[in-house]
């Protein structure tokens, strides 16, 4: 069998890298003393499940992983030199590699209809992100019980608190959602070991159904 032309190749890597750094565009205004390592995670985390599904469809299962691998020294860097350093930015990648797991293994699932299904996604992580605190739009939060079983499926809150950062206490979600209501009876933070090994099983699985309907 013939080599694969020069062509092929260069496209993966430019794939790649458009990839890799959609991922990191909340670097952008995150600039000196304005840096807010919550905002930066925030699309990291939106964005890492569309990206996968991208990466699922387009690139090899050996290349795939390579899109997330620069996330971890670039925001750790950042938040170093703007002096707000994540207290477990190792912890923050793992929850953003499951989070792309996922989506790779659903883009690996969904063939040629890959582009739709990141727009999907997209959205989808965005109305989980946005649905503890309703958007701004409510008169009043959430029940506690409620609150927190939403809170829990946001993966704003996955990546944040597997990053050790107390995202029940930021300003942003705070009063909105009323997490001053929500004891640890009712919720306990994230952590890495918990969510990433579910989220990277769960994407396997994907993968493992679309390869067996590959055989079929």
């Amino acid at each position: 069998m013939d080599p694969p032309p020069p062509t092929v190749h260069r496209r993966e890597a430019l794939t790649l890298v458009v990839l890799s750094c959609a991922g990191l565009l909340g670097l952008a205004p995150s600039r000196g003393a304005t840096f807010d390592p919550v905002a930066v995670l925030a699309w990291a985390a939106l964005s890492a499940p569309a990206l996968g599904v991208l990466a699922g469809a387009l690139l090899p299962a050996t290349t795939a992983p390579l899109v997330c691998l620069p996330w971890w020294p670039a925001v750790s860097a950042a938040s170093l030199r703007a002096g707000a350093a994540l207290p477990d930015p190792t912890g923050a990648w793992w929850a953003l590699a499951g989070l792309f797991g996922l989506g790779w293994g659903a883009g690996r699932l969904s063939g040629r209809h890959a582009v739709r299904l990141a727009c999907a996604a997209l959205l989808l992580t965005g109305l989980l992100a946005c649905l503890p605190g309703g958007g701004g739009r409510l008169a009043r939060p959430w029940p506690p019980r409620v609150a927190a079983r939403l809170l829990d499926l946001s993966p704003v809150a996955v990546v944040t608190e597997c990053a050790g950062l107390d995202f029940m206490r930021h300003p942003e979600v705070y009063g909105p959602v009323g997490t001053m209501d929500i004891g640890p009876q009712l919720r306990g933070p994230w952590r890495a070991p918990v969510a990433a090994p579910s989220l990277l099983l769960l994407g396997a699985a994907l993968a493992g159904l679309a390869r067996l309907r590959a055989a079929r």
